[in-house]
């Protein structure tokens, strides 16, 4: 709605600079139909001074372990094994980083 009432200002700018001219009297015509369809729409524009407020239903979902993950003798691959023999524990908020050339298989072991 805020939008539409400075596009409608812009528009009557123009109109009262350009009315006049022979040159852009058409333009100026064009300009005040558009300003009467804003209005038109802004009529039909419920206006409420009341606040929307709205909530997201709270999800009590149980908390994690500390351990999140735990491998022992983890292999990655497909045909070729990329990584094997990995012990890894991951806990809660760690975080972890694959860091290798491209076209290493760096996609797949974040997959896995």
């Amino acid at each position: 709605m805020k939008k539409l009432e400075q596009q409608k200002q812009h528009m009557q700018k123009f109109v009262d600079r350009f009315r006049a001219k022979a040159t852009k009297a058409a333009q100026a015509q064009s300009r005040i139909k558009q300003i009467q369809k804003i209005d038109a729409v802004l009529e039909n524009i419920p206006v409420t001074d009341e606040a929307r407020t709205f909530s997201l239903p709270k999800l009590n979902y149980p908390k994690s372990g500390k351990e999140v993950l735990v491998t022992e003798n983890l292999a990655v691959g497909y045909d070729v094994l990329l990584i094997q023999n990995i012990h890894l524990r991951l806990n809660r908020a760690d975080k972890i980083g694959i860091v290798g050339r491209m076209g290493l298989g760096n996609q797949p072991c974040l997959k896995v």
